[in-house]
């Protein structure tokens, strides 16, 4: 157990938590980064699996590695009727 893994685990939780408030099913992806953010992949790995394995031990998610295509895969068996939108979700402003 590491020094800070409770303080980590904690805050993730808090980031599930408020993120699986905002969507309809029980999947929520939890996309990370940005550029350069984590040049060293060993290190983010590491820590990442880390994070994973405690909160699984916690038992409140179930956190793994995934892929876009299984959580659309998910979502899409959940049988939610999904809005259709046609406007811009991302503009981009400066």
């Amino acid at each position: 157990h590491d020094y800070n893994v409770d303080q980590m685990l904690e805050k993730f939780l808090g980031f599930v938590t408020d993120q699986a408030s905002h969507t309809r099913t029980n999947h929520i992806a939890w996309a990370c980064g940005s550029d350069f953010n984590y040049q060293n992949a060993a290190h983010w790995y590491h820590n990442l699996d880390k994070l994973i394995h405690y909160a699984n031990l916690n038992g409140t998610v179930n956190a793994f590695y995934s892929t876009p295509s299984f959580y659309v895969e998910q979502k899409h068996k959940a049988g939610v009727e999904w809005e259709v939108r046609e406007d811009d979700i991302f503009p981009l402003a400066d």
